[in-house]
Order: structure tokens, then C-alpha cells, then sequence
């Protein structure tokens, strides 16, 4: 049977929010299973952070000194047009999917976000995949998708039951998350180098959660034992709106 994939057009009408519902769920159902249309939207997420953070704003500037009186108008249209370009251009530059690939799991629960983890080491940066090996040193980052709440919290439970609230890092209480189909939660860690299973939750929810009553979730879940903390993809008796997990292997790398 054909695969159907995602457009890098319908990802792009996604991440705006102007799909209809229908097709809307349809995509949204096609990139829980699917690893290249995941990918594919990653890199338009990328991309998109790219011109609105880089190009555009410079583009932007350069134009205003040169016609200032039109520049409310043409800084809008001038970005709007650089921003309708994006996936056209990560088609042209990305390789060719393929449709093959291995199918990763995506742990979705009320609500729809998803948490994506990119990871740097030394030069390299890579999609974190649930279940892959990453040791200390390592730097990772998070990213938000299909979010509804207004705040987030990503917190930990590594190999040693040590928690650390990643993102907003260090804190208290969920923090404010900006709105949109992909948020980019700023700043990166680096990981320790415990090892053994390290399984990470973003939280998402409409008012702020305290850290304290998850972190006593995350203790009870390492107290079950390393199986435990590698099955287990969801926290009970959290208030979150929705959850997304990922498990890494903390490991030592030759």
C-alpha cells in the first residue's frame, strides 16, 4: 500500500493553522507515525525560526532606510513573502525522504503537543529519537508542537532518581510558553554523566503547574525501577493539559 505523505504546502498550512479541521486531523494523524514528515516539518520549524529571527528582520531594514515612507506596509508584505517561501525552500535543499524509513514512536495525550528534542555533540546536531543513547556532555534542547496550553514545564528523572527541571531551567512552576503550532523553548543543557535510563516529560497546561508535586511523581516512577522508567510514557495525578515523553540512555560514548 501507498503511503500518503504530508505536503511540505499542508505542513506549512499546519503550523499557520489554516487547514480545515478534517485535513488538519488527518495531517496531525499522518505525523504521529510518521518519522520523514516529522522531519520534514522539523526543518520548516527550523527554517521558520531562521528568517523570523536572521532574515527577516535584516531584510526588513535594509529596505525601510531606503523607502521609509511605505514602511508599515512593506516590512509586512516583505516578511510575509520571505515566510511563504520557507518550505519551498527546505524542499529544494533537503534530501529526498524516504519512505521506508523506520516508523519511531510519538507519545501523544490530551490535548496534542508533542515534544521534540534536538541534541549537539561537538559539531553535530541531531533529532533525539525515543530510546537513543546520548552520555554526558551532550547539549539538548526542546521544542513544542500542536500546543494549546499558555505554559510548560520539561522535567527529568535520570539513572541516580536525580529530577532537574530542564526547561524553564532550574524553576519552581511551569513557565509562559508563546503561542503557535511550534514553539521553540529557548536556551539549551548539558547532560550529567549518570547513567542509565533518563525519561523526560514536557507538561503543558493552562495555568502554571508547581514543579513539586512532579518531581515526587518522577521519584515514585525511578523508585519502580529502571523497566518502569523505560514503559512508562505517562504521569498520573499531574494537572497537565497534555504530556509528551521521551526516554534517552544516558551512556558512556567511545
Amino acid at each position: 500500500m501507498t503511503v500518503q505523505h504530508a505536503s511540505p504546502y499542508q505542513l506549512e498550512a499546519l503550523r499557520v493553522a489554516t487547514l480545515d479541521r478534517d485535513e488538519e486531523l488527518r495531517v496531525r494523524t499522518h505525523l504521529a507515525s510518521c518519522l520523514p514528515c516529522r522531519r520534514l516539518a522539523s526543518e520548516i520549524d527550523e527554517a521558520h525560526l531562521y528568517f523570523t529571527q536572521d532574515v527577516a528582520p535584516r531584510t526588513s531594514f535594509a529596505v525601510e532606510r531606503r523607502l521609509s515612507r511605505w514602511r508599515r506596509p512593506l516590512r509586512g508584505a516583505i516578511a510575509g513573502s520571505l515566510l511563504s517561501l520557507v518550505a519551498l525552500f527546505v524542499v529544494i535543499l533537503r534530501p529526498h525522504r524516504d519512505a521506508s524509513a523506520p516508523i519511531e514512536p510519538v507519545f501523544i495525550a490530551k490535548g496534542g503537543a508533542v515534544m521534540s528534542v534536538i541534541a549537539k555533540r561537538g559539531t553535530n546536531q541531531f533529532e533525539v529519537h525515543d530510546g537513543d543513547a546520548l552520555a554526558g556532555g551532550d547539549e539538548i534542547r526542546f521544542r513544542l508542537a500542536g500546543v494549546t496550553g499558555r505554559y510548560a514545564i520539561v522535567i527529568s528523572v535520570d539513572g541516580n532518581g536525580t529530577t532537574t527541571v530542564y526547561w524553564p531551567f532550574a524553576g519552581t512552576h511551569s513557565a509562559p510558553i508563546g503561542a503557535g503550532s511550534g514553539v521553540a523553548l529557548g536556551g539549551s543543557v548539558v547532560l550529567d554523566g549518570s547513567p542509565g535510563p533518563e525519561r523526560i516529560f514536557g507538561l503543558v497546561s493552562d495555568a502554571p503547574i508547581d514543579a513539586q508535586p512532579v518531581v515526587g511523581a518522577l521519584q515514585r516512577l525511578h523508585a519502580a525501577g529502571p523497566s518502569a522508567v523505560r514503559a512508562t510514557t505517562h504521569l498520573d495525578g499531574v494537572p497537565a493539559a497534555a504530556q509528551s515523553t521521551i526516554l534517552v540512555e544516558k551512556k558512556t560514548m567511545k
